[in-house]
């Protein structure tokens, strides 16, 4: 009588009490690994929703580039110096006057910290005291 061996797999038992320091006792469930990758991993890190942003990314690039390109072959005349140097020259000019503009609000703020700050530091006079002879 010859006797089967047969092999038996132990899987964690689904619910588990775990003691947590930050929480105390915690009831735990036990869930299968790469299931739980695919759906999120309990909103901690997972490479699949951030693989699937990277390569969303990388298409969006990949039309930008294709979309500018083909409107310069179209239009080579967007890419000529003159309208090329005309629009850095545009934009400097936004830039240089945002950066006035941002000294000029935070020169006023600064401004008006000091008068508030000043306002707030003056003492009342003692009027006793000047009219003691």
């Amino acid at each position: 009588m010859t006797s089967s061996a047969t092999t038996t797999t132990t899987t964690p038992s689904p619910k588990r009490l775990l003691f947590d320091r930050r929480y105390g006792w915690v009831l735990d469930e036990w869930k299968e690994p790469s299931q739980e990758a695919l759906s999120g991993g309990r909103g901690m890190f997972c490479i699949v929703p951030l693989a699937k942003a990277v390569v969303e990314k990388a298409s969006e690039s990949i039309n930008f580039v294709a979309t500018s390109t083909l409107n310069v072959l179209e239009r080579p005349d967007l890419l000529s110096p003159k309208v090329v140097q005309a629009a850095l020259s545009d934009q400097m000019h936004k830039l240089a006057s945002s950066v006035k503009n941002a000294k000029l609000v935070l020169m006023a703020s600064k401004r008006n910290i000091e008068r508030a700050t000043s306002c707030s530091l003056e003492l009342p006079e003692d009027n006793s005291k000047s009219h003691t002879k």
